[in-house]
């Protein structure tokens, strides 16, 4: 039963070409001759017996193993055996490769997020700092300027100008504050 879509002499080309990207063509050639079909056919015929996730995954896992030398097709048997064995596991859909629109969805997904979480060309992110909206910014302010010098000078222009840059009433009352009692230790 063939359980993917490539053709074996595919798969097992595709299989030993990343073996020589990731081992070098010399340690291939030296394990697998170009001219013995017999060596693919036997790679081709055991190949069958797994989804090509599988196989993916138990490359995957032998590079990760850090060896150095391909592997022989009895580890590489074994290794997809363990794979194959957790897909079972984990339910027949696991054994699936995702659909185009699945990929495309997938892939469409990723890039939403990476748009959300990456920073904006000139986000600025003391603005609550430099432009207090609340007494509780200030008394942040204060609380991090014990730490961290970028707030510790904004708490000093704030103190200087007497609150001058704050977007609220309570925010320049609170520096005020902080101001007439003398406690700030800059």
């Amino acid at each position: 039963m063939k359980s993917h879509s490539d053709s074996p002499t595919r798969i097992t080309d595709r299989l030993f070409r990343r073996f020589a990207a990731i081992w070098g063509v010399q340690k291939i050639g030296a394990m697998f001759p170009a001219d013995d079909l017999e060596v693919r056919s036997t790679w081709e015929q055991q190949l069958l017996r797994f989804p090509l996730p599988v196989v993916g995954q138990a490359l995957q896992a032998l590079i990760d193993a850090g060896s150095e030398w391909p592997p022989t097709l009895s580890e590489f048997i074994a290794t997809c055996k363990q794979f194959n064995h957790q897909a079972h596991q984990d339910g027949p859909e696991a054994l699936l490769p995702l659909s185009v629109t699945e990929s495309a969805a997938a892939a469409q997904m990723l890039q939403s997020i990476a748009q959300t979480v990456a920073k904006p060309a000139g986000f600025d992110y003391l603005s609550w700092a430099r432009r207090p909206k609340s007494a509780q910014a200030v008394r942040l302010l204060q609380r991090g300027a014990k730490h961290e010098p970028r707030l510790r000078e904004l708490l000093r222009q704030h103190l200087a100008n007497n609150g001058e840059n704050c977007h609220a009433p309570e925010a320049v009352d609170e520096i005020l504050a902080i101001k007439r009692s003398g406690h700030v230790a800059l």
